[in-house]
């Protein structure tokens, strides 16, 4: 029983309310402290980096590991099929 209370209380915890960052900023204007909003921005900048880049339609994000470091551009499907085409 404790088992089944103890995934319902970890299940429920994953709806907690997300709070719109236009929220988050106003709050911050109110109280001052603008740590929840530099909370939020980081966290949307690491979902970006991890995610690539955002290509447009037409486009496939094509994304190369140098060192640690990635690179990520976007490119039509024909540019990435000659690519890999030109390296056999």
């Amino acid at each position: 029983m404790r088992a089944i209370a103890l995934a319902a209380v970890i299940l429920l915890s994953g709806c907690a309310a997300y709070i719109p960052t236009a929220q988050l900023e106003r709050q911050a204007m109110l109280t001052g402290d603008w740590s929840a909003v530099e909370r939020r921005e980081r966290q949307t900048a690491r979902r970006a980096a991890r995610n690539g880049p955002d290509c447009g339609r037409g486009f496939v994000s094509y994304c190369v590991d140098t060192g640690g470091r990635e690179r990520c551009t976007c490119m039509t499907g024909q540019n990435l099929r000659d690519l890999f085409s030109s390296r056999r």
